[in-house]
């Protein structure tokens, strides 16, 4: 019975580093030793960071997001994501063609129809 809260992307800022290190080493033969060594080295790292900064949506933003309509595109997009292996979106739909998903409105649970349940899995 939370209160939803919808947030929006306030910015993005982005954050990027580059490190260079090199080293040549070379070493003369040692009494003990009959062979010379020496050797080189190069190395390279580059970091992206991003910074999103979200803020809460508030006024009529809020409202419009809270009392607009899902559009049944978006409904159908989302099948389409659960059946390549994602998570079914039950929870964004309160019924299909008449047939009602699980409710828990005014603290009183209503178990979902079996043929809704049916049709997401």
């Amino acid at each position: 019975m939370d209160l939803p809260v919808f947030v929006d992307v306030a910015s993005i800022v982005s954050g990027y580093s580059m490190e260079t290190s090199g080293n040549v080493a070379d070493r003369f033969p040692r009494p003990m030793r009959s062979r010379e060594q020496s050797g080189a080295g190069a190395a390279g790292k580059f970091t992206d960071r991003p910074t999103i900064t979200y803020v809460p949506l508030t006024g009529e933003k809020f409202l419009r997001g809270f009392i607009t309509p899902i559009d049944p595109k978006n409904i159908f997009f989302m099948l389409q994501i659960r059946l390549s292996g994602g998570l079914p979106p039950r929870a964004d739909c309160r019924s299909l063609n008449g047939v009602r998903n699980r409710s828990t409105a005014g603290g009183a649970v209503r178990e979902a129809d079996p043929d809704f349940v049916r049709a997401w899995n």
